[in-house]
């Protein structure tokens, strides 16, 4: 596998050079605005693959028409999806706890923001990663520290990959594995994820949160019929075990998001002890838009993030020259340079 891909690439530095900026353009926002594709023959031909298909069907066991991809690796899409913002730079310096969750939320809620979008008018799919494939990449934050990232496919039947990240003088990490399954339902496309996500932060006191995270999933919907988007969908659960915090978010049709953040407590009655549940903060809002934290007990809201607004840490990836041959971007480079040129058999 190696030697076939290294056989494609051209090693000359000034070409890739030359072609890293035309194929890789700087993506500042995260939230290009989407054009129509102007090649009605390759929008044909995917829209004669997806007939093609059963209800059911795994799209991750199917090999898809090179004008489906969107010319990047699975794993810089997973990096892109899990980028880190400056707020949580110091979280191990926040002393509420339930605020170190509602950080912990904004962590993994804000990043999302770049999934959905508004009509599906180009290809979304990224390439299935291959085995051994991985992506190196880091975030530059203003107070001068720096978040690094470290993806790998760890199996490409069926697709599995790891992924490390973190920031070594702001005292947190995030870890976790990740099995992708978009699953084809006629007129939708849901991206289900099956894995483990981990954040942990290191407390002054020497002590170390563990927050376990389960995710909601991607759904393109209006494939081929209606209205088309790209969405997310299902619930998202973020869970201390060290605090007796959780967090639960439900996300609906249109990029609704609603949820609460609980807390454990103890109530006497009749002289025996029982833990109950009740719930310090609900969230509100929209995904793609502005997203609220409620104080249950003041009625304070504050603004957990506003989409629109909010600044994207730019993505730092090393220059394709430097790259290990196995490397996301240098290993399909080759199909990445092609599919923007639209030259599709030599992609």
């Amino acid at each position: 596998m190696e030697q076939h891909f290294t056989s494609v690439l051209n090693t000359d530095p000034t070409v890739y050079e030359e072609q890293q900026a035309f194929t890789y353009p700087e993506e500042v926002d995260y939230r290009p605005p989407l054009e129509a594709d102007p090649n009605k023959k390759s929008a044909s031909i995917v829209f004669q693959f997806i007939k093609s298909l059963k209800i059911g069907s795994d799209l991750s066991q199917i090999a898809s028409p090179i004008q489906a991809d969107k010319g990047k690796s699975g794993l810089e899409y997973g990096a892109q999806c899990n980028r880190v913002f400056d707020s949580v730079i110091n979280i191990h310096r926040e002393p509420s706890a339930a605020k170190r969750m509602i950080q912990v939320v904004h962590a993994f809620l804000a990043p999302r923001t770049y999934i959905p979008l508004p009509a599906l008018n180009g290809p979304t799919k990224p390439f299935n990663s291959v085995l051994g494939e991985h992506f190196h990449c880091h975030w530059n934050h203003s107070d001068q520290s720096q978040t690094f990232s470290v993806w790998e496919q760890i199996s490409h039947h069926p697709p599995i990959s790891a992924f490390y990240t973190w920031n070594q003088r702001n005292n947190f990490s995030m870890e976790g594995t990740a099995k992708v399954a978009p699953i084809f339902w006629g007129n939708k496309v849901q991206v289900a994820f099956y894995g483990l996500v981990r954040f942990n932060v290191f407390l002054p006191d020497g002590t170390k949160e563990v927050y376990q995270i389960s995710l909601p999933s991607p759904t393109a919907k209006g494939i081929l019929l209606g209205k088309s988007s790209f969405e997310l969908s299902g619930d998202m659960k973020v869970v201390c075990e060290q605090t007796g915090l959780e967090a639960n978010l439900k996300f609906k049709s249109g990029n609704v998001v609603k949820g609460e953040i609980t807390e454990q407590y103890e109530r006497e009655k009749n002289g025996a002890k029982k833990t109950k549940t009740r719930t310090i903060y609900e969230i509100e809002g929209s995904v793609i838009s502005v997203c609220h934290v409620i104080n249950v007990e003041t009625k304070e809201k504050t603004v957990l993030y506003d989409a629109q607004t909010m600044e994207n840490l730019q993505m730092v990836v090393k220059p394709l020259a430097k790259q290990d041959v196995m490397e996301s971007r240098r290993l399909w480079h080759h199909v990445a340079y092609n599919i923007k040129k639209q030259e599709w058999e030599e992609a």
